[in-house]
């Protein structure tokens, strides 16, 4: 099986390491991190199938991380985390910087659908 390769970024450090968790279970080699600067650390070694981030990081904006991620790697499927306004995500995935939303609080099977539609799990 082909190793698939996650990037978590949220400042939230128990939020972030259960949704890597999460994604582990899904058969992702996960690496979190918890600033814009941990994150790009990760980007810099991982070559991510799947990049998940938080746009407000630590009063730091994700726009860099994700922006740096398609940079990178263009083929990295960018789910933006937020809890933001709908106006908010709606308006950057309409940017075709991320490919979806997932929206705080979230349930399991929303990430999942999000996962399978984009072609990261069955």
């Amino acid at each position: 099986m082909e190793k698939r390769v996650a990037v978590v970024v949220d400042d939230d450090a128990d939020l972030a390491e259960a949704l890597a968790e999460v994604l582990r279970f899904f058969g992702f080699e996960v690496t979190v991190g918890l600033s814009v600067t941990e994150a790009m650390a990760a980007l810099a070694k991982a070559q991510p199938d799947l990049v998940i981030c938080d746009w407000d990081i630590g009063g730091q904006s994700g726009e860099l991380v994700l922006r740096e991620t398609e940079r990178r790697y263009p083929d990295a499927a960018r789910l933006l985390l937020t809890g933001s306004s709908r106006d908010q995500w709606e308006q950057t995935i309409a940017t075709g910087l991320v490919h979806a939303a997932l929206i705080k609080p979230f349930e399991l099977a929303g990430l999942r659908r999000l996962l399978t539609m984009l072609g990261k799990i069955q």
